[in-house]
């Protein structure tokens, strides 16, 4: 038995005028324009309608398989759906930056500054930045640097 779903929700994020909602909804079968109201007034919470051929529900078969068309991709597009995901978070990391700041130590393994000089840079350095919230500030011993996170 081929069965064509449909999810009711479709009028409602593509169409936020109510008379071009109503006008669209006109245009598909009562079983779908009945399925709307049910979900709308919440009769139900189910915003999913069976199709059948009788409603207007079309099958179209390539060959003798029944089998839809594109059903081998469904696993994929989880996988699709990860992948955008680790893509947007790595994105989003490549915009922010550490900033390091090695301070300086001479020949015999002592600081060229005393710790709350070397605090006092650090606070400068965090203060010229604190809007920009992208770059965190790390003081340490040596040079400066600016990496990706």
């Amino acid at each position: 038995m081929n069965i064509l779903e449909f999810n009711v929700t479709y009028f409602e994020r593509k169409f936020s005028d109510d008379n071009e909602r109503a006008r669209i909804l006109s245009t598909f079968p009562e079983v779908v324009q009945k399925a709307w109201r049910n979900w709308k007034n919440k009769k139900t919470s189910d915003p999913w309608v069976m199709i059948s051929s009788a409603d207007g529900g079309i099958n179209f078969c390539f060959a003798d398989d029944q089998t839809p068309l594109l059903i081998a991709a469904i696993p994929q597009l989880s996988k699709l759906k990860d992948a955008v995901g680790r893509e947007e978070k790595r994105d989003e990391n490549e915009l922010y930056k550490l900033l390091i700041q090695r301070m300086p130590i001479d020949k015999d393994g002592e600081l060229v500054f005393e710790l709350d000089e070397v605090e006092d840079i650090h606070a400068g350095v965090a203060e010229m930045l604190r809007d920009l919230d992208t770059v965190d500030v790390l003081t340490t011993f040596g040079d400066t640097t600016l990496e990706n996170l």
